[in-house]
C-alpha cells in the first residue's frame, strides 16, 4: 500500500532503493524517508543486524535554506533507522534506484545493477569524468539518468557527519527534459532539495571533475584544509592548475561558461579563500578528502592521463602527483 508524501509538492510516494550506504546514500535515504517515500538502503552482508538495532547517528549541517555566505544553517542531530536490505532483484519492483557509490566503485556496481534493477530508473548520483563510456556496455540510456549530489561529509563507525546543500543536478544523457526526469526531480524536491535539470549534464560533469582534480592536488600538497585556506600562494597555484585542467576539457571539445576562472589572480584568489572558509565548505571538503581518498585520487589521475593523451601543457597539475600519492597513503 502506498503512503502519501508529507511534502505537498509531490503527492505520491516512490519506491526507492539507495545503492551505497556511505554519507551521500544515507543522507538521501534519510531525507527521502522523512518526505514519505518508501526507501530501502542496500548494505553489505553482515551489516544489517547491527544497523537495525542501533540505527545511524547523523550530525547534519543543513544549508538548504541559505547560501555559503547568506542565511542561517540548521544543525540537526538525529538517529536514522532505515529499512535495510542486503540484496535486491527485479521482483522487488523498485521505481527508482539511487546509485551513491564512489567514482572508482562504479565498475563493480554495474553488473549487479544491470541484472537486478528490473524496470527501475537508475539515477547515478556521483562524480563522472568518462560520461557514459563505462555504463554503455551494461545499460541503455532509457534505463538511467545522471546526477550529482548536494551532500558532503564523512562516515565512520559512529555515524554520519554531513552537510546538505540545496541543488541536486539531474539530466538525461541526450539532454532532453523528459517526463521521467521531471518525475524523479519531483521526488528529490519533496525531500527538501532543489533539483536543477541540465541539458548538458555530461559536459557539466567533466568541468566539475576538472575542478576536483586540481583541488585534490593542492589539498594534499598543503597537508590540511587549514593550511590550504590560509596560503595565498597555494590558492593561486590551485587556480593555475584549474585553468590547465579546463584546457583538458577544451581539448575534448567542452568549454566552461564560467568566465570568473579567467579573472586576474589578485581578484580571484581572495574570493576563493573566502569561499573555503565557510563551515559548509570545510565540512564537505575535509570529509571528501579524508574519507573518499581513493575516489579523489582516481579522478585526479583520470584528468591527468587525459591531458597527457591530448598533449595539454599542465605543469601545475602534474606537479601535484607525488603529493596526491603521499596524501592518500597517509590518510589510509
Amino acid at each position: 500500500m502506498r503512503c502519501i508524501c508529507t511534502n505537498p509538492d509531490y503527492a505520491e510516494a516512490v519506491k526507492i532503493l539507495v545503492f551505497g550506504a556511505g554519507v551521500i546514500g544515507v543522507a538521501y535515504a534519510w531525507q527521502l524517508s522523512l518526505a514519505g517515500h518508501d526507501v530501502a538502503l542496500l548494505v553489505r552482508p553482515g551489516r544489517r543486524r547491527e544497523l537495525e538495532s542501533e540505527g545511524v547517528a547523523i550530525s547534519c549541517l543543513d544549508m538548504r535554506g541559505s547560501s555559503l555566505f547568506i542565511g542561517r544553517a540548521r544543525h540537526i542531530n538525529a538517529v536514522y533507522h532505515p529499512t535495510l536490505v542486503e540484496s535486491f532483484s527485479p521482483d522487488d519492483h523498485y521505481e527508482l534506484i539511487l546509485v551513491c557509490v564512489r567514482r572508482n566503485q562504479l565498475g563493480d556496481a554495474l553488473p549487479t545493477l544491470a541484472g537486478n534493477a528490473g524496470d527501475a530508473t537508475i539515477l547515478f548520483l556521483q562524480n563522472n569524468w568518462t560520461g557514459v563510456t563505462e555504463i554503455e556496455p551494461f545499460l541503455t540510456p532509457s534505463r538511467y539518468l545522471l546526477g550529482f549530489p548536494s551532500v558532503g561529509g564523512a562516515r565512520d563507525q559512529r555515524g554520519v557527519k554531513c552537510v546538505l546543500l540545496a541543488d541536486t543536478r539531474l539530466g538525461e544523457v541526450d539532454g532532453q527534459i523528459t517526463p521521467r526526469l521531471e518525475r524523479i526531480a519531483g521526488a528529490i524536491r519533496s525531500a527538501g532539495f532543489k533539483p536543477k535539470l541540465s541539458r548538458q549534464i555530461i559536459p557539466w560533469f567533466q568541468i566539475h571533475c576538472a575542478g576536483v582534480a586540481c583541488f585534490t592536488g593542492c589539498y594534499y600538497k598543503a597537508g590540511s584544509y587549514e593550511a590550504l585556506t590560509q596560503s595565498s600562494s597555494l590558492i593561486r597555484e590551485m587556480i593555475l592548475a584549474l585553468r590547465e585542467s579546463l584546457e583538458v576539457c577544451r581539448a575534448r571539445g567542452i568549454n566552461s561558461k564560467n568566465r570568473s576562472y579567467g579573472l586576474p589572480l589578485f581578484i580571484l584568489a581572495p574570493l576563493t579563500k573566502r569561499l573555503f572558509r565557510s563551515e559548509a565548505g570545510r565540512l564537505g571538503t575535509e570529509g571528501h578528502m579524508g574519507h573518499a581518498t581513493d575516489e579523489v585520487q582516481f579522478i585526479y589521475f583520470e584528468v591527468l592521463a587525459e591531458g597527457e593523451r591530448l598533449g595539454v601543457n599542465m605543469p601545475h597539475l602534474k606537479g601535484f602527483q607525488k603529493y596526491v600519492r603521499e596524501g592518500v597513503a597517509k590518510w589510509r
